[in-house]
């Protein structure tokens, strides 16, 4: 993907076609592709509608000036994750400090045995703002970066999405029926999963979860290596 401007890893909810254009719908909106730009648009319509029925995650990407989350003129499959694996399509050059603090993040979380994607982005959810997101699903679980020159930041992303991955994990947050559950401390029962699918996203409890923990271990991670 050299060269691409690429989405973050997206399912794909619906695909359909008219005689100039495929569309393909995702979590975040809709992505076309003009079947003029195509080698061969039965192909990449019949790969798509694999990747929709497998239920496999796919990198939208296109060239500049164009938004791959509006425009695309190819795509990547990726592969549910066997074990933990980094994807740096945009040649990311400190992918050691990506790693270290994921695997640092893992053993602060006592995560193991897991299916997990690390994938660099210069997109996320199509917002400029958004430096990180999770996605989960059954026991594959993926996390995109998008990159900054600020360290602490990146730092807290990483931390911050491998906080989620943990709520997963470990059952505290579940995604069932269009409904976002949660089960800790802040409910009325913290034994019983409570519905805070309509609660405004710094109000989310997951979300006051991941921005404290990743706060301790940004400080932990500094502690450990003498930078404070």
């Amino acid at each position: 993907m050299k060269g691409f401007v690429c989405t973050q890893p997206l399912f794909i909810h619906r695909i359909e076609e008219d005689a100039s254009y495929i569309e393909v719908t995702t979590g975040y909106g809709v992505a076309r592709c003009k079947k003029a730009l195509l080698k061969d648009a039965a192909q990449t319509k019949h790969d798509l509608n694999k990747a929709h029925m497998s239920l496999t995650m796919v990198v939208l990407k296109t060239f500049e000036p164009w938004n791959p989350a509006e425009w695309f003129i190819d795509f990547d499959v990726i592969e549910s994750p066997k074990g933990i694996e980094f994807n740096n399509p945009i040649d990311y050059p400190n992918m050691k400090l990506i790693e270290e603090a994921v695997g640092f993040a893992m053993k602060q979380f006592k995560l193991k045995d897991i299916n997990l994607s690390v994938n660099m982005s210069d997109t996320i959810q199509y917002k400029d703002s958004i430096l990180g997101q999770q996605t989960s699903l059954f026991n594959h679980h993926y996390i995109t970066i998008k990159p900054t020159s600020d360290r602490d930041q990146l730092l807290d992303t990483i931390f911050h999405e491998m906080r989620h991955v943990d709520q997963m994990v470990k059952a505290a947050l579940m995604y069932t029926d269009g409904k976002s559950l949660w089960k800790g401390m802040i409910n009325d029962n913290p034994n019983e999963y409570q519905d805070w699918t309509n609660t405004e996203y710094w109000y989310r409890p997951w979300e006051m979860d991941a921005r404290k923990a990743a706060a301790i271990l940004v400080k932990r991670w500094k502690q450990v290596r003498g930078e404070e």
